[in-house]
């Protein structure tokens, strides 16, 4: 048997041959052996192609006898060549069993990463099915390893400039000394890249957490100056259940609303949706974090200064088949498509609580209360909070942001927030009164402070209606008129609502005999005046 090499080229000498034939008058069905070695003898043939006459003669006999039209030889595989000709070649008759290839890799692709465990269980759990009839050790893989090859797919995404970024943590770890503690400190690193320029970042953050993973995704988002609609990583901590539609924590949510962008996340045991990040994160180990393991670094900042700057090298590197780097790429068409991002960087949420907006429109935080619009009351609302700083969070909309207290049973309020009913009650108090009352004179502004007197709050209910009365007397009578009303009362002691009412019916304020009649009250050392018995009425 020949190599597909020797036979193609022997089957083109033969069909040129067999064309000059034809030429010559000689129908196909007539052409023979001797008519073609009659054109180039078989000892030329065999020893222009490689091979011996005698092959030469046993093909040409078999594609003579071939049906027509003759296949296209050019366009099959040399497995399929080889087997027109020789049909028997890969047939080699064996009691033993073949492996259960689909099966084997169906295992294989669940987890890739356990590729060695994997085939060694597949082969001990073939063998004892029946092991007079298995294969070697040697010849299981071998023929597990070649179907693998043969069966290998792979899919190449193609992604818009700006369309798309995707993060992964590296599983190599590096570390720093922490001279104040005396202690070697642990960083995990997260890799992120952009899908059209395959532009990397990384940033060293002290654990996986959901924060963490945040902080370092803004952390890239504003040294770029922008971000992407869609943000894709693997299931992780930002993640609360996985699936086609994966149920995202509170975290995930806040910081996509607040860029604007969607959270995509790939499949269970599937990194090949996550392609891109796991090859960035293969190739900064590889050129990065191996070779730091041999250099010392004494703070997080100091760490986090050398990664970016090697990160910052690979991607000024021309890639290959390219003959871009990959800052040149992101410059060129990615930087300009990215998406217009806050000044301020976002901060992740330190907790989070779910309640109900009471009816008095308000939302309670460690026994103190505060305001929200008044329009979203008896609403579920979201309450997020941030250092010192409580945001109330509706659907996707912020609806309040307050200071935390710590005053317990206090109440925080913010004007416009209030309800319509709840500003009139505001406006019953004794500076709106005194306000009002300073358009009649000194005298009615000395009635209005009569009422809070002796008042705890200067937002008393009940000296707020006796107000209220007093300016419903003021409507009935002319502003001068009121105010010698009120001087009356304030000279006779007579303040309350009720007597300033009988005062004006009376018009006595009006009867100067009467107020020039008043006898001067004495000042003398035996006179005891009202505020002496007042004082000790009561002892």
């Amino acid at each position: 048997m020949i190599n597909a090499a020797t036979l193609r080229a022997l089957l083109h000498t033969l069909l040129v041959l067999i064309n000059k034939v034809l030429a010559n008058g000689v129908s196909r069905e007539l052409v023979t052996r001797q008519l073609l070695f009659e054109q180039l003898a078989s000892r030329r043939i065999a020893k222009s192609v490689g091979c011996s006459h005698q092959t030469v003669g046993r093909h040409s006999d078999k594609l003579l006898n071939m049906p027509l039209p003759l296949p296209d030889f050019d366009a099959m595989e040399d497995s399929e060549l080889i087997l027109l000709f020789y049909p028997s070649a890969f047939h080699h008759p064996s009691y033993k069993r073949r492996p259960d290839y689909e099966a084997v890799k169906k295992q294989l692709a669940k987890r890739p990463k356990k590729y060695g465990e994997k085939i060694n269980t597949g082969f001990l759990r073939y063998r004892e099915e029946d092991p007079a009839t298995a294969l070697g050790r040697t010849q299981y893989f071998a023929l597990v390893r070649s179907y693998l090859k043969k069966s290998k797919l792979a899919f190449r995404f193609h992604y818009e400039p700006g369309e798309i970024m995707a993060c992964d943590f590296a599983g190599m770890k590096v570390h720093y000394r922490d001279l104040t503690q005396q202690r070697e400190v642990s960083m995990d690193v997260l890799v992120v890249v952009f899908g059209h320029s395959q532009k990397m970042d990384a940033v060293a953050l002290h654990n996986m957490s959901a924060k963490n993973w945040i902080r370092g995704l803004v952390d890239v988002i504003h040294a770029v100056g922008g971000c992407t609609p869609v943000i894709r990583f693997d299931n992780a901590q930002l993640v609360n259940r996985a699936g086609l539609l994966p149920v995202l924590n509170e975290q995930a949510i806040t910081f996509s609303r607040y860029y604007n962008s969607a959270c995509d996340t790939s499949r269970a045991y599937t990194p090949k949706d996550n392609a891109i990040g796991e090859k960035s994160v293969q190739f900064i180990e590889n050129r990065v974090l191996v070779p730091m393991r041999n250099l010392e670094f004494t703070s997080a900042s100091q760490l986090n200064q050398h990664l970016r700057a090697e990160v910052e090298k690979l991607n000024n590197e021309k890639m290959q088949n390219v003959g871009l780097s990959r800052n040149e790429k992101f410059n060129q068409a990615e930087r300009q498509a990215l998406m217009p991002i806050p000044a301020k960087p976002y901060e992740p949420v330190d907790k989070y609580h779910t309640q109900t907006v009471s009816a008095d429109y308000s939302v309670r935080l460690n026994g103190h209360h505060y305001s929200v619009p008044h329009k979203y009351r008896n609403r579920k609302v979201s309450l997020e909070i941030r250092d010192n700083v409580l945001t109330v969070v509706l659907g996707i909309k912020t609806i309040a942001t307050h200071n935390i207290s710590n005053e317990v049973g206090g109440r925080t309020v913010i004007e416009h927030h209030k309800h319509p009913i709840e500003k009139a009650e505001d406006q019953k108090n004794v500076i709106a009164f005194t306000q009002w009352a300073k358009s009649f004179g000194p005298y009615t502004v000395k009635v209005v402070k009569a009422q809070y007197c002796g008042k705890k709050s200067s937002r008393s209910r009940f000296a707020g209606k006796a107000c209220l009365f007093i300016q419903k007397l003021a409507k009935g009578y002319l502003p001068s008129e009121f105010e010698r009303a009120c001087q009356y009362a304030v000279e006779h002691e007579m303040t309350k609502p009720e007597d300033l009412s009988i005062i004006l019916k009376s018009s006595i304020f009006d009867d100067d005999d009467e107020r020039n009649d008043i006898a001067p009250i004495l000042q003398h050392q035996n006179i005891r005046g009202k505020e002496h018995y007042g004082a000790h009425r009561y002892e």
